[in-house]
């Protein structure tokens, strides 16, 4: 049964391919011969509406047809997009940013200031629930002071607002569009339109000649399929069929290295792998127990079974130690059995524990993390269940609903590596841990305004976290993508997005 799913969709694949070859072809004509790029995804997408997005499927496909106000680039500096400048006041209590002007929506309303007040303060809005709310929580405030200036206004001092408004939610939307149509249709400013969207099959994008930066955009078109299966993908490469794959699995690295018709773009990165217990349901309710399987964690036999050898070991918070950030002083989490059979025993588990761990291929490297986790948790008594969950169903029913899940998380600059995830308000806080201590030192830490005040803010805060045990944090991953060898102008970005408004095809 698998082996006919598997070539029904590749025919599906190929049949959709091909109509699009012959859409673009008409809509294109002969005078530019920029090519379709064919792009495999691992997920479907659950809405178009970038508010919500959280996977890598959802954000590629708003990332070509929507635009920020600043981009964030390859080597981490920040790019004028919707925004051509800002400047924050003396205090950085507050941000002004001038808005390019000329830009149009695909539906042609004119963008001005009313749509990025309106664009945030719907990520603000707690009835909302976008998962943004945890990173842009110090924004109290959005004012359109003309149309092309708008000013955010802050709860104290923030020396990283430009950088976090390139977060993969801030993608700016028009402020006359019915809400629920968001959801399904796509309404940006961006390089492509998307002209079909079949959920569980395909995207297809056509290139936008009314783009302010058209100059830069050499592809005609894409089409982004969406393939479960890792091996799948990966042969789709091989044969032709697929340009590029994103995120890709480390296992196939060698195989796609050693072929004659691609390779691999990697780049070091602070995305991580981690493990999330909620603190709320036994036996992760218990201090002891949450201690007790991080002393289970062996994270250099992680970081060869789960990541071949790369990358770098990590200690339990969002900063890797290649960053300024990063105290050096605090101690590495050993691997001590013995010290976590201890813990088990005085928690009432003095003869061990079993317990389910979710995991999927949705993410490179989350079922060996699983699997290498299981050995050495076997060692202090414990003996864990993995659960692989279908791509398609892990982050909308799986995480942050079952109490025990393996996570794959994006680089993001310190202030969103940590608000997301351990403010108390935070929608993504999969520990539900609410330390006011960690709130409090949040928001010291952004507004500090020399690297020293940084450095040292962010250190108390990698205790913080690290002393209540919610989330295990073994190692940072490298993000890899395999590219045909005929396709330029696409690298694997730190942040793991998969970005093509500059690719080429050549012949």
């Amino acid at each position: 049964m698998i082996a006919i799913q598997t070539w029904r969709r590749r025919l599906l694949y190929l049949a959709v391919s091909v109509l699009a070859v012959g859409l673009f072809g008409i809509a294109c004509g002969d005078d530019r011969s920029g090519g379709i790029l064919n792009v495999a995804l691992g997920q479907d997408i659950n809405t178009l509406d970038p508010a919500f997005h959280a996977s890598t499927a959802e954000i590629t496909t708003a990332l070509h047809a929507y635009d920020n106000l600043v981009w964030r680039q390859h080597d981490g500096t920040l790019k004028p997009m919707l925004a051509e400048s800002w400047e924050g006041n003396s205090d950085l209590t507050s941000y002004t940013f001038y808005l390019r002007e000329g830009v149009k929506f695909h539906h042609g309303k004119e963008f001005k200031a009313e749509d990025v007040v309106y664009t945030f303060k719907r990520l603000i809005d707690p009835e909302v629930g976008s998962p943004a709310l945890g990173a842009l929580i110090s924004i109290k405030d959005i004012v359109a002071v003309d149309d092309l200036t708008v000013r955010f206004d802050l709860d104290g001092p923030n020396s990283f607002l430009p950088d976090t408004l390139s977060l993969y939610q801030g993608r700016i939307l028009p402020s006359d569009i019915a809400i629920d149509q968001l959801a399904v249709a796509e309404y940006g400013t961006g390089a492509f339109t998307i002209d079909e969207f079949l959920p569980g099959e395909s995207s297809v994008y056509t290139r936008n000649p009314d783009y302010w930066d058209a100059d830069n955009v050499q592809l005609d078109g894409m089409v982004f399929f969406y393939i479960p299966e890792p091996e799948t993908r990966v042969q789709g490469l091989k044969g032709g069929s697929i340009d590029v794959v994103g995120s890709m699995e480390i296992a196939f690295v060698e195989g796609i290295v050693s072929h004659p018709d691609t390779r691999i773009s990697e780049t070091g990165s602070a995305s991580y792998l981690n493990f999330a217990m909620d603190s709320r349901v036994e036996p992760f309710d218990d201090i002891r127990v949450r201690e007790a399987l991080t002393l289970l964690t062996d994270r250099e036999a992680i970081r060869q079974v789960a990541l071949f050898g790369r990358g770098l070991i990590g200690n339990d918070h969002p900063i890797p130690p290649n960053s300024p950030y990063y105290d050096q002083s605090q101690t590495l989490t050993p691997y001590d059995p013995a010290a976590a059979r201890a813990l088990l025993a005085e928690a009432g588990y003095p003869n061990g524990l079993e317990i389910d761990l979710h995991t999927s291929t949705v993410g490179a490297g989350m079922v060996e993390l699983a699997v290498a986790f299981k050995e050495s948790a076997a060692a202090g008594g414990v003996k864990v269940n993995v659960i692989q969950a279908p791509e398609d169903k892990y982050w909308g029913d799986i995480w942050l609903t079952e109490p025990f899940t393996v996570v794959t998380w994006n680089e993001r600059n310190p202030d969103q590596a940590f608000s997301i995830v351990y403010h108390s308000d935070a929608p993504w806080n999969e520990s539900n841990i609410k330390n006011p201590a960690v709130d409090a030192l949040l928001a010291e830490a952004r507004g500090q305004a020399t690297l020293e005040g940084l450095k040292a803010k962010y250190g108390e805060l990698q205790a913080l976290v690290r002393a209540d045990y919610g989330r295990i944090i073994p190692v940072f991953k490298p993000i890899i993508m395999g590219l045909r060898n005929n396709v330029q102008g696409v690298e694997a970005h730190p942040n793991n997005w998969p970005y093509f408004i500059n690719a080429s095809l050549e012949d």
